[in-house]
């Protein structure tokens, strides 16, 4: 029943009137609204005529929001079987509001006029336009600033701010802000899978990609990926790599691997990222395979610097068998700290003993070698076990690998620790926060770090190509400035400046420059001195003397054919059987078409009550006690509930057939629950699915089914995830004692996953669905009540990121 309102005259016709001419339909829309919103009224359109006919023209009317009467739709059961309205805890801000204005289009151009049809509203004007669902709409300018600043990472909150600040007449709630997003995420997914994004993704930008999967279950276990513009460094400069693996940047736990490359600029440049499904020696191999295929034999790399990794150490060995795997002083340095602390008295005597140690690493003759570790067991005898650790551990098995007397022989540039992988990982890891990200959202963040990095590079060349510092512009650096980079033009002026104490005596120079960094050292500048010789470029390594992206080899790309390769496939296509022609096509369209790939994330490693579980909100994690994993083929879903009723894992199908019996039964409810019948004819195709494993559009699907499940067993259901958590409860009983009632937790990881979750009593609750209190008979409605103090805690223990709701309503202007 419409509530009556008084005729009262709030005339605005005065604001409406006017004689101007609109220059488009889009700028009338836009008059008409902020018109009204200044006037503390809300204008919406409520039809638009295009104007089909040769009698018309196009017209727009524009009425107040509070016009119309509300249609009563709520209905249940009465004692005869006959269908009676019944009302519900919900209102209307619908009046019959009479105010009315009329655009129509001229006949030339594109030109609007307005008339006031009537210019008075029978309620008074709002005191404040926030809170109107229509007036908060963003422009689509608004929702393109919000995509950006949501990209950037900035919260909700901020968001918000800065549209303010922007548009002082933005009525927008934080409530909008988290819609959008949200809708704007859904619509960026577009239905699509993890995997399907991401490959997606990789492919829009040209990455090169490979990956290996479970045949079992077609989830990815290695994962690896190369910048187009990274692979280009890669040739251009592959004498030098340093690999290192970084820890929690992900939910899954996998080990990222990162190749890293140095330029002539002495800038470093990401060669590609492996997530790795174990950090065993067969994983590292297939990563270092990978990029082996990438480079011809002419720019294999040199040196390759590591930490004390077995298994990558013997990949290395057998995929780059000729480079020299160094190991990184700075890690070495500090594991022996770590572990030879407990040897000294104090930490004065620690510092003492590193100090020395390091010197023995720094030795630069064999002989100075032995006498400085002789010093060291001299001077330290009454640490016995500290000096034992040290030649156990590091120097008998590695020492070639990091003291300078033997890598001083290679070509590393000045490489001598993974320092600046380590500088890499940690800008990396600023870029991906926590690590409860997937890979998908970690690859954005990723992209972005790679832009800045070659940008940067390129920056570097040009600089060492124009610009010239005043300690270069002396003779002696005439022939190699501008034609070789400012980082090594420094290393000859700090060598030409050492020459002059050092003369033209090789002995006293030791010429390590010329081993390691392939410049002249310290004596033979001197010699050029001598004969009033400039440096000769011929004498700077080529390395130095790159300042360009242009392969080493020299060799230009040949076309690439794939007649034959498609005559083999054409061949094996036409003698395979049909399931086989099949598998070739799948295969065929997920190598050109990234959205149709059956790939399936990585499969979260869940701890459970040993560990931390951080795959859900941080506040929830100290009352979580347990999580059980179910097998990841589909039906996880339906086995956290068999197993959760005491069904067992295995009884998944019968879960499904019990929902498909509670949607077909009550068809009619949840279809007025979710607004859509369409909405339930496609959750009974979801369940009409008993195989394992299940395709993805036959996995169970949250919220919609948290409903479902609730109602058929009488059950109040508890579902956590990072994006959303909510309550469930039965839509049509009455409500149980509560001490006979039972609480199913499940949870959602990785995107693609359910498991079981085992809650601590007295444990915080997430709010109730709120299409609940508008769909539960009113015998149901005391479920809800016992629990509001739980759900309390939640809110004062879990942040605004996650949503608490399971419906979101919009306003439609048409």
């Amino acid at each position: 029943m419409q509530i009556p309102h008084s005729p009262i005259d709030h005339g605005l016709y005065e604001c409406f009137h006017t004689d101007a001419i609109h220059p488009s339909r889009e700028a009338l829309i836009e008059w008409v609204r902020e018109t009204g919103k200044r006037n503390g009224m809300v204008i919406i359109i409520q039809r638009a005529d295009i104007g089909a006919t040769n009698r018309s023209r196009p017209r727009i009317t524009f009425v107040c929001e509070r016009s119309g009467a509300y249609r009563h739709t709520g209905m249940d059961k009465g004692e005869e079987g006959k269908k009676k309205r019944k009302r519900k805890a919900t209102g209307t801000k619908k009046c019959g509001c009479p105010f009315s204005l009329r655009g129509i289009k001229l006949p030339l151009a594109d030109e609007w006029t307005l008339v006031v049809k009537c210019g008075t509203h029978n309620h008074p004007g709002g005191q404040h336009v926030e809170g109107h669902s229509f007036a908060g709409r963003l422009s689509m300018e608004e929702i393109g600033i919000l995509i950006d600043l949501s990209k950037s990472q900035m919260k909700p909150k901020e968001i918000l701010n800065t549209l303010k600040e922007r548009d002082g007449l933005n009525c927008t709630t934080i409530k909008g802000i988290y819609n959008a997003r949200h809708k704007h995420k859904l619509n960026e997914n577009a239905g699509g899978s993890l995997m399907q994004q991401l490959m997606n993704k990789l492919m829009e930008f040209k990455y090169i990609e490979w990956h290996r999967n479970d045949e079992h279950n077609n989830c990815v276990r290695d994962l690896m990926f190369a910048h187009p513009s990274s692979l280009e460094l890669l040739r251009a400069f592959p004498r030098v790599l340093i690999m290192d693996c970084t820890y929690r940047t992900n939910k899954y736990q996998l080990p990222l691997l990162e190749v890293v490359g140095v330029t002539s600029t002495e800038k470093t440049f990401s060669v590609a990222f492996a997530y790795l499904g174990s950090e065993r020696e067969e994983a590292h191999t297939w990563a270092l395979e990978r990029l082996r295929s990438m480079i011809d034999d002419a720019m294999l790399p040199r040196v390759v610097m590591t930490d004390r990794e077995p298994s990558l150490m013997n990949a290395l060995q057998k995929v780059f068998p000729m480079a020299s795997n160094l190991l990184c002083r700075w890690h070495i340095s500090t594991n022996i700290l770590a572990n030879c602390k407990i040897f000294f008295e104090s930490k004065s005597r620690l510092d003492a003993f590193i100090s020395m140690w390091n010197i023995v690493v720094l030795a630069e003759t064999e002989d100075e070698y032995a006498n400085r570790l002789n010093q060291l067991e001299s001077h330290f005898h009454r640490y016995i076990q500290a000096i034992n650790y040290c030649k156990e551990q590091w120097l008998l098995p590695y020492k070639e690998k990091f003291v300078a007397v033997w890598t001083n022989k290679v070509m590393h540039f000045g490489n001598t620790t993974v320092n600046r992988a380590e500088s890499t990982r940690a800008k990396l890891k600023r870029q991906l926060g926590l690590s409860r990200g997937d890979i998908e959202s970690s690859w954005p963040k990723i992209h972005s770090l790679l832009e800045l990095q070659h940008i940067d590079i390129k920056t570097s060349f040009e600089i060492s190509l124009t610009n010239v510092q005043h300690n270069f512009k002396d003779p002696l650096y005439g022939e190699v400035r501008g034609s070789v980079s400012k980082s090594a033009l420094c290393i000859l002026v700090d060598e030409a400046n050492r020459s002059e104490s050092i003369g033209v005596d090789a002995s006293a120079c030791g010429c390590v420059y010329s081993r390691t960094h392939g410049l002249p050292c310290a004596h033979e500048i001197s010699s050029y001195k001598i004969r009033g010789q400039p440096i000769p470029l011929a004498c700077v390594d080529p390395h130095w003397r790159k300042l360009d992206l242009v392969s080493v080899s020299g060799k230009k790309v040949q076309d690439v054919s794939f007649t034959t390769a498609m005559e083999l496939f054409y061949k094996r296509f036409m003698d395979a059987d049909d399931i086989g022609k099949q598998q070739l096509v799948m295969k065929l369209m997920e190598l050109v078409n990234s959205t149709s790939t059956s790939l399936v994330a990585p499969k979260e490693n869940v701890k459970t009550k040993e560990g931390c579980t951080s795959s859900f909100p941080e506040g929830l994690q100290p009352y979580i006690m347990h999580v059980k994993d179910v097998a990841a083929d589909g039906n996880c879903g339906f086995r956290v509930i068999a197993s959760a009723m005491g069904m067992g894992e295995e009884g998944w199908p019968q879960v499904r057939r019990d929902m498909l019996f509670e949607l077909r039964t009550y068809w009619a409810e949840y279809a007025q629950l979710f607004r859509d019948p369409i909405r339930v004819d496609e959750l009974i195709h979801v369940l009409e699915h008993f195989q394992s494993p299940a395709d993805y559009d036959r996995w169970m699907t949250m919220p919609d089914m948290g409903h479902i499940i609730a109602s058929r067993y009488n059950v109040v259901l508890v579902y956590i995830s990072m994006q959303l958590c909510l309550t469930f409860l039965p839509l049509r009983s009455a409500p149980t004692p509560l001490p006979m009632r039972r609480v199913l937790s499940i949870g959602f990881i990785n995107d693609n996953h359910f498991v079981e979750i085992l809650m601590t009593t007295g444990a915080p609750m997430p709010p109730v669905a709120n299409s609940w209190s508008k769909s539960c008979y009113p015998c149901a409605e005391g479920w809800a009540t016992p629990y509001a103090a739980y759900i309390n805690m939640f809110h004062g223990l879990v942040s605004n990121d996650v949503a608490t709701q399971d419906t979101m309503h919009l306003d439609s202007d048409g």
